[in-house]
């Protein structure tokens, strides 16, 4: 009997639980397809040496068994061999060396990084815009983006989503699966990228860096905020009046400011707040906290501006400028006083009566 048997698996019944892009123009992983022998490799099979294996249907895989493997493909360890395989090649193992991403095959990782090197052929061009693609299955994720179309639903809620993997993510805020373990804590994470910058925090990688400056940044949203600073950019405007904002946090609290919502209560007291911080700070009053310690002596403050209008009275700096005259002044507060005196005086003085001449 010859040591090598051949099975055959449906792929029909198999492609859903290999994260191959066997028929490209139909699936929805932007995975590339693998050759054969890669995806062999992947389940420590080898495919047989005869060329007319998939002469006669294409759907159908026929793979060698290696005689140094041996499994059972009877309808009872059917669902074990499923679940072997799913795991063997689900794993992300060739990562990204320029971003966060990660890969279960390494050609789809070669595929990815000429992204960055800008040596992907874009073939496939969206019908409603100018964007244009390298993989179709790309364009087709896209192309929902114009049509509106969520083919994925969750099972649990019933919230549709126009991606797979959006979908997967969502449905572990229903299990609270957390499959990302940082290798340097404890800490779990429901994304792999989260994790990822997050141990940046134990290595202290920062690989985004600034084009106008010498900063680097572990994450490229706080690259992105940062170059704002050179650039001047306020891309966020407040609904209400005409303020623009560089960081959206920022215009969120602006906001409160118009609609008087205060949705940060304190638990001790009661009292409610528009802004976190300003009930972080009132909560210091609770506590006794006082965190900055003037570099001068050894008074302590519960708000750091606090600390910076004392330190002054060692500096002697009064940046507050009245624009009536020249004095100057280490408190805005105290600047605002002040030219309420202006002002007095000039009504006064226009309520004189005007002597003939």
């Amino acid at each position: 009997m010859d040591a090598h048997h051949t099975v055959k698996i449906e792929m029909d019944d198999y492609a859903y639980h290999m994260p191959l892009e066997v028929k490209l123009e139909e699936s929805e992983d932007p995975l590339q397809v693998e050759p054969q022998q890669d995806v062999a490799r992947s389940l420590n099979l080898s495919f047989s040496e005869d060329p007319n294996i998939f002469a006669t249907n294409p759907s159908e895989m026929l793979i060698n068994n290696c005689q140094t493997q041996h499994y059972d493909y009877s309808t009872t360890n059917k669902i074990g061999f499923k679940n072997q395989t799913q795991t063997d090649i689900s794993e992300n193992t060739f990562q990204c060396s320029q971003c966060e991403k990660s890969y279960a095959h390494k050609s789809t990782l070669v595929h990815h990084e000429r992204k960055h090197n800008g040596n992907v052929e874009k073939t496939y061009k969206c019908t409603h815009c100018d964007k244009c693609f390298s993989l179709k299955s790309h364009l087709n994720r896209h192309l929902r983006t114009h049509s509106g179309e969520k083919p994925y639903q969750c099972s649990t809620c019933g919230k549709c989503f126009a991606q797979k993997f959006n979908m997967v993510n969502h449905q572990r805020m229903h299990t609270g699966e957390m499959p990302y373990k940082c290798s340097h804590c404890e800490r779990c994470f429901v994304h792999q990228a989260h994790m990822i910058i997050h141990q940046r925090i134990h290595t202290g990688d920062k690989p985004h860096k600034c084009s106008h400056c010498d900063k680097s940044f572990s994450q490229k949203c706080e690259m992105v905020e940062h170059q704002r600073t050179h650039t001047g950019e306020k891309p966020y405007q407040c609904s209400f009046c005409d303020k623009c904002f560089a960081q959206k946090s920022s215009m969120v609290k602006h906001q409160g400011i118009h609609t008087g919502e205060k949705s940060y209560l304190c638990s001790q007291c009661g009292k409610c707040f528009a802004r976190k911080d300003h009930l972080v700070n009132h909560q210091k009053t609770h506590t006794g906290e006082k965190p900055y310690q003037c570099s001068y002596c050894d008074k302590c403050f519960v708000k750091r501006e606090n600390m910076v209008n004392h330190q002054r009275v060692h500096t002697g700096e009064m940046p507050f400028k009245c624009s009536h005259c020249d004095m100057g002044f280490a408190k805005k507060c105290d600047m605002v006083i002040h030219q309420r005196m202006h002002i007095v005086v000039c009504h006064d003085n226009s309520a004189l009566p005007q002597l003939p001449l």
